[in-house]
């Protein structure tokens, strides 16, 4: 497999359009599913928050491709296979923007505004985008590294302003004493999923890894298994939590 390429164009209003159907239509799955991959990221202190954005790609990607088995919230658990992956291309992509960044600091005024425009509105678009490769496409390390690349290329500068335009309404949510953001930013995510669905065109399409067998195995236990050395997996919560009716299939 590889990075996903851009094969096809789209519009703001057409992803919006598209991700806001997507989120009216499966509401209460795409709220707690952000919710939980959120709680766990900030719990593993950032160490598992890009591999749980994996799974929540995963399960919004299958929400907006129709997928013949529905996901639940706690297939935002089903990525763990790509732990080391999206973590190392989540790390390296950081260090790298924020190097650029730092180094356009020593520039006067011009330095520090292409600085925030690096960092706030460049840097999440390409970290979406890796996530969704390495679901979609099964992107190595390297090539999820790549998703850098893409920013040389004009049709990426749609899906830049996108996932910027959503970041904004995701961020609408913080007027409301902050807890708005927890019914706005699964909103942005919607949209951001949607606009890569429809720039990959049929070409991705073809290729998604069935989420059928990974995303029905019992996750809590498979995932204890393979990742002891994540401590919050044996926290006694998480047995509770697992049984919870949101999370049953």
């Amino acid at each position: 497999m590889a990075i996903a390429t851009i094969t096809t164009t789209t519009t703001v209003g057409k992803a919006f359009d598209k991700g806001l159907k997507i989120y009216k239509e499966n509401f209460a799955l795409v709220f707690f599913a952000t919710l939980v991959a959120s709680l766990v990221g900030a719990l593993t202190c950032g160490i598992c928050m890009p591999v749980m954005m994996c799974g929540l790609s995963a399960v919004i990607l299958t929400l907006v491709r129709g997928g013949a088995t529905k996901p639940t919230v706690g297939d935002v658990f089903s990525r763990f296979n790509h732990f080391l992956t999206a973590l190392v291309a989540a790390l390296v992509i950081a260090l790298l923007v924020g190097l650029v960044g730092t180094i356009l600091m020593l520039i006067p005024v011009l330095g520090l505004i292409l600085s925030y425009v690096i960092n706030a509105v460049i840097a999440p678009a390409v970290m979406s985008w890796a996530y969704l490769s390495i679901v979609d496409r099964k992107a190595t390390i390297g090539e999820a590294i790549g998703s850098l690349k893409l920013t040389m290329e004009k049709p990426f500068w749609l899906f830049i302003l996108i996932s910027f335009v959503a970041g904004l309404v995701g961020c609408v949510g913080a007027i409301a004493c902050g807890i708005g953001i927890l019914f706005t930013m699964p909103l942005a995510y919607c949209i951001v999923v949607a606009a890569y669905d429809d720039m990959v065109g049929g070409e991705a399409k073809e290729q998604l890894p069935r989420l059928t067998t990974a995303m029905t195995a019992p996750h809590p236990f498979a995932v204890r298994r393979r990742m002891r050395c994540v401590c919050f997996l044996h926290w006694p919560w998480w047995a509770l939590l697992s049984r919870l009716p949101i999370f049953a299939g």
